[in-house]
Order: structure tokens, then sequence, then C-alpha cells
């Protein structure tokens, strides 16, 4: 089994941009359109008067004259044919004659073209399954959703529940458990995983499948240690047999011999390590009847609160202690929260706690363990959803350790259907129920298109017939906004927008634009291809009172498969 190195572990600079650090915006390449030959600016005339005195003036024949005096001035204006203006005033004052300062204005137009996608799919064989399910059998399992357990013979708030709750106590040992199993968080966690076993194609199951590759599953269980349940161990870690898997659910973590009992802390970069290094150590394809197979490797991770230890690999028990309230600096926010920073999942992450000699916080160790290196193990995709249990601050699961947050689900309290099944069983059939036997044929026009046919304008994108986007103008010197449709011709499909007047200066120019590609889809575009480089921005120079563009290029970046 290959050792990966955790480069993540100790602080780096750069911590997970997509989960709590904003992209910066990066400004568009700057883009001086020329403006055309026959654009040429006409200044109107200034005329200036003293006592007896006579000012001749000349300016362009479109532009005709304007002239002012003072009280008790006479003036006579003549423009010639050939735009030549007289102004004489008499007068005892010296009045000045001057144009109104207005800033001069711009119509600035362009045209649109943009490179479609699309997608076709293709029926498959299903995939062979391989699921790590990693259980979270910490102490505060022993309760129920609502955070409750029993204690001197009441009912007691032992963990972080609803918010008119009571506050919790440390209560979570399994001499507190709640009184009736069924409702206990590590009995439904269990429950669900065996029957998303049940479901899976193995000798024993209904709807087994000889003619097909067996599915694989392993359980892994965590809590402050890693707990490898029943026989199972890392050399021949992944099995097929579902009473062998049945029985590695009911022993994971098990206390007291009790298989719905648990203790210990909460630590999840413990359990998705655990689960790379598996992952990593066998192979990603199986050979069944001549054919091979890729599997479709599914993590589901379950927790029911933050990661509050730190995680050193290195280190014997790969534990680094507890995120308590003094690995803060004197004075901060964290650390005046005392016992209850534990609990606080924004001071468990190094965006808000700081590191600690030289570790990030838990919740940004778990996360960088699942973006960098389980879900980027090289010549395989694997997907990792979340399970979370009970009242408790999620940060980190959906916007971290998930593949993506369509991937993370909620369960705060328990509820069952008039067959017994609870909404954590729902939720693993959810993410069972994802297995596809259809493959996505992303494909992308190699050419640009100019002219728009009737078959791929929008639908359902709310713009008015004929309109397939918007062109907007920032000023960068004031922030006013101008806003032009992109109109398509009836007659030859092109498409082209057009501002009537705008001030002449710099502005920053953004687009969207939507397409009905050919597979009936229609997308928004939103990125322009500039000088060879892909922007969500240009900056424009608008001088000139006529100002061409030239062509505005739409092309689709995202991956058209996944959204």
């Amino acid at each position: 089994m290959a050792l990966l190195v955790l480069a993540g572990v100790q602080a780096q600079p750069l911590l997970m941009p997509q989960l709590y650090l904003p992209l910066a915006s990066v400004p568009g390449p700057t883009w001086t359109p020329e403006p055309p030959a026959s654009a040429t600016a006409s200044i109107p005339p200034t005329s200036t008067a003293t006592a007896s005195a006579t000012t001749t003036s000349t300016a362009t024949a479109s532009i005709p004259p304007t002239s002012t005096a003072t009280t008790g001035a006479t003036t006579t204006s003549t423009a010639t044919a050939s735009a030549t203006t007289t102004s004489t005033a008499t007068a005892s004052a010296t009045p000045t004659v001057s144009p109104t300062n207005a800033p001069a204005t711009a119509r600035v137009s362009g045209s649109v073209r943009l490179r479609p996608v699309a997608v076709a799919y293709e029926h498959t064989a299903p995939k062979p399954q391989r699921y790590v399910i990693i259980l979270d059998v910490s102490g505060s399992q022993n309760m129920n959703l609502l955070g409750q357990g029993w204690r001197k013979g009441r009912v007691t708030q032992c963990a972080p529940g609803s918010p008119d709750a009571p506050p919790s106590q440390d209560c979570g040992q399994p001499f507190h458990a709640w009184p009736a199993v069924e409702e206990r968080r590590i009995y439904v966690q269990k429950q669900a995983a065996l029957r998303l076993i049940g479901g899976l194609n193995m000798p024993g199951n209904a709807g087994y499948d000889a003619e097909r590759p067996l599915d694989q599953v392993l359980i892994l269980a965590y809590t402050h240690q890693l707990i490898r349940s029943g026989p199972l161990d890392f050399s021949d870690a992944l099995a097929s047999d579902p009473f062998v898997l049945t029985e590695a659910v009911l022993q994971a973590g098990r206390a007291q011999a009790d298989p719905y009992l648990a203790e210990g802390s909460t630590n999840w970069a413990l359990g998705l390590y655990a689960a790379t290094q598996l992952i990593d150590a066998v192979a990603p394809t199986v050979e069944f009847g001549g054919t091979r197979y890729s599997y479709d490797e599914r993590v589901i991770f379950v927790t029911d609160g933050p990661s509050k230890l730190f995680f050193r690999p290195t280190s014997p028990t790969i534990s680094a202690g507890q995120s308590s309230m003094n690995t803060y600096p004197a004075g901060s926010y964290c650390r005046s929260l005392g016992a209850a920073v534990v609990e606080n999942a924004a001071c468990q992450t190094t965006e808000v706690g700081g590191t600690y000699n030289g570790m990030d916080r838990p919740i940004t160790q778990a996360v960088r363990i699942s973006r960098e290196l389980l879900q980027a193990l090289p010549e395989r995709s694997v997907r990792v959803f979340t399970v979370g249990m009970g009242y408790f601050d999620a940060l980190g699961l959906a916007d971290g350790v998930a593949s993506m947050p369509a991937h993370a689900f909620f369960a705060q309290e328990l509820v069952r259907d008039a067959n017994g099944v609870t909404n954590i069983d729902q939720i693993f059939d959810a993410i069972a129920a994802q297995t596809s036997t259809v493959t996505c044929q992303p494909s992308s026009a190699t050419e640009w298109v100019e002219q728009v046919a009737e078959a791929n304008l929008p639908v359902d994108a709310g713009l008015p017939p004929g309109t397939l986007g918007t062109i907007l103008l920032t000023s960068q010197s004031s922030d006013a906004q101008y806003e032009a449709p992109i109109l398509r011709d009836p007659t030859t499909g092109t498409l082209s927008f057009q501002f009537s007047e705008v001030p002449q200066g710099i502005y920053t120019l953004t687009a969207v634009g939507f397409y009905r590609g050919d597979d009936g889809v229609t997308r928004q575009y939103a990125e322009l291809l500039a000088n060879e480089q892909v922007v969500n921005q240009l900056t424009v120079s608008i001088t000139g009172p006529e100002v061409d563009l030239g062509m505005l290029s739409f092309v689709f970046t995202e991956d058209v498969c996944a959204v």
C-alpha cells in the first residue's frame, strides 16, 4: 500500500480557495477599439466679445453657432455656408461667450457570436459499485437526533439541539445513552448502512446478478482514533459478502460489547485520510467475463458534529490533541468562547481560528484531505457524500468535504414513514440511486456561430422575443451602468447590440448570453474569448461619437455534463 504524504496538514499560504477564501476578481484585458475613420469629433465655437470688438469663429457645418452676451449687449450671429459665425457685441462690460460644458457621449455598438455546447447520452452497462462507508462512532452517537440523552433518571440535553433546546451538558458517555435504542444516532446510521449493503450486487442479496461484476464495500469507523471493523484490514479490505459486511457494521466502534453504544471524540480528517489510503491501495478496475470495468467509487462520510481534533499522520496516535480554548491566542474571539469553542465550526477552521503549532484547524485539515488527496487520486474519480445528523454547525461539509454541495445531506431530526423507513435510510437510498447507466458525452462546436436559427432561440430564460442576452457597461470612474440587449435580426439571424448614448470614458464590459443547444437545453454563456484568453469581463475605452466594439465571442468552459 502506497503511503500518501499529506502535503496540507501543515498550514500553507493558500487554503481551499473554493471553501472559505473568495476568489479575487481578476480584471480582464484592456480592449481599446479603434473609432471608425468617418468619426470626427466637432468642437463648438467659443466666442469672447469685448466693448467695440468683433470676434469671428469657425466650426464645422454640422454644429450650429452658439453665442451669449450679458445685459446691455447686442449680439448678431450669422452662419454662412462655410460655417463662419460672426458675433458682434457692444457693451460697457467684457462678457464671456462659452458653450455648455456637457460631457461628450458616444453611440456604442457591436456584434456577437458564440461557440455552442451540447450533450448526448449513451446507455451503458452499470459499473460495479465500490463504497467506503465512514461511520461516526463518537460518544454523541449515543444520543437521539435532538441531542438528548438520559441522566439521573430524566431527559438531559447532552449534545447541541434545536434553537429552543437548553444548553448541552457533557454527558456523551455510554451510560447516558438515550433509552430508546432504535432512536439513537448510532443505531439509525448503522441500519441505513445495512440497508444500502442489502441492495448491492452481492451473493445472497435480492436481485443478485451473476452476470455482472460484484460490488464492494469497506466499513471504517472513526472517533479520536481509527477503528477497523471485524475481520477487515487494509491488506484485504474490501468485501463482497453481505454477511461479513453486516458483522463489520455491527462491530464498528461498539462500546461495552454493545453495537449500539459508542464513546470517543470527533476527528473528521482521520476517517477521510484512512479512506484515501485504502482507495489508493486497490486497483480502480476489475476484469470480469473478458471485459475490464472501472469501479464507480464513492465515499459516504457520516458525522454529527464539527471536527475538533488535530490530525497528524506522523504521530503514533495520528491525533495531535484537541483544538480547545488554550490553543487560541489570548484575547481572541475563539478563546473567549471557553470550552464551547470545540462546537464552534468557524473557530475550527484556519480562516477564523488561525493555525496552531504550524497546523491547520481540524475542519480545514479535513477539507484539504478530501479535496487535495481523496478526490485528487490519479486515474480515478472518487465522489464524496456527507451525511450530517442532528443540530450542529455543518460548516465545511457541503462547501468542503463533499464533492459538491448536492452531495451533502442533512437530517436534524429523526423521521419514520409508515413502513419504518427513516430519513437517514432515505439519504443512503438517494446516494445509492445516483448509479447511472447513462453516460454523458459532451460536444462543442468547432466553428463560431454568427447566425442563430429559430430552433436555437432560448426558452424559459425570461427574455423578450428576439433577445438573447445583455451587454452591461460599468463606468470605472463613476460606477454608472448602461445596459443594452443582444438582439437577433429576424431576417439574417445575426446578433448585435447598441447603446444610443454613453458618456465617453473607460468602462468594464460584462455580458451574458443564452442559447438553446442542439440537445434542446438552454444554457447561459457568461465568458468571453479575448486575445486567446477566457475572461468574464473586458476593459473598453470609449472615445469619439461612434464606437464599434467589433465582435464579442461567447464561450462555455464549465463541465457541460455537470450543469
